[in-house]
């Protein structure tokens, strides 16, 4: 009988330690940053949009056969700010795969070809800063004059991007902040300077103005006319 009733007796458990949840510094609900966001559009379709652009030249060669072409495997380093995505911290997160975002439609101009490899990433800064990294294949014309070669040792091979159509915004302004050569990269061509840009505006049979950006590498090109002449395989 006594059994029975301390059975039905309450019984209070006293936790004996506290409940720790560990969260993620700076964590950023997606869902809730995008609830109201229009992907179709940039933070104000009515304005200039600037993009910023690095490039990291990681391999180069000369095309095989007729050479007046330069291949590039690029990473392609893009920023721009978008205000809607502001988020409260003093830091970066990666953006992840679901979420769409409005982005700079860039392009090359003047590649004769090219082929975007499937690595990609997008980071979001707490100010609204959007970092895109890509790699790129790349193939970019040069100028083989012979006179000059033959005087100076070195060709000017040219990189032109920009905005293929301004989408979503009014305009895209491309702005080259750096282009670097790992060292690796000089045993198969020496670039004999850093590099030289220029912006430039080109109007479209649509109406829009677009912005162009020209990224000029100045190749040595001694060792490979070299190579020429003694093989006597093909000519300039």
């Amino acid at each position: 009988m006594i059994i029975a009733i301390l059975f039905l007796l309450p019984v209070v458990y006293a936790p004996s330690d506290d409940v720790i949840i560990n969260r993620p510094l700076n964590r950023v609900e997606f869902s809730d940053l995008l609830l109201e966001y229009n992907f179709n559009y940039a933070d104000e379709p009515t304005n200039a949009i600037e993009v910023n652009v690095a490039l990291n030249v990681e391999q180069a060669k000369w095309s095989l056969g007729y050479s007046k072409e330069l291949i590039l495997v690029v990473e392609l380093y893009e920023s721009w700010r978008d205000s809607r995505l502001t988020f409260s911290g003093e830091s970066s997160v990666t953006v992840p795969r679901g979420a769409v975002l409005w982005m700079p439609d860039t392009y090359f101009v003047n590649t004769l070809d090219t082929y975007w490899q499937p690595q990609s990433s997008l980071r979001l800064r707490y100010d609204g800063t959007i970092f895109r990294k890509r790699r790129v294949k790349a193939t970019i014309p040069c100028d083989f004059d012979l006179k000059l070669l033959l005087q100076n040792e070195y060709t000017n091979c040219t990189l032109v991007l920009g905005s293929f159509d301004n989408a979503g915004a009014a305009s895209l302004t491309y702005r080259i902040t750096d282009v670097s050569f790992p060292s690796d990269v000089e045993h198969t061509v020496k670039f004999v300077s850093d590099y030289a840009n220029t912006t430039t505006t080109v109007h479209a049979f649509n109406g829009e103005t677009l912005s162009r950006s020209t990224v000029i590498f100045s190749v040595d090109v001694s060792e490979l006319l070299l190579s020429r002449w003694m093989n006597e395989k093909n000519e300039f």
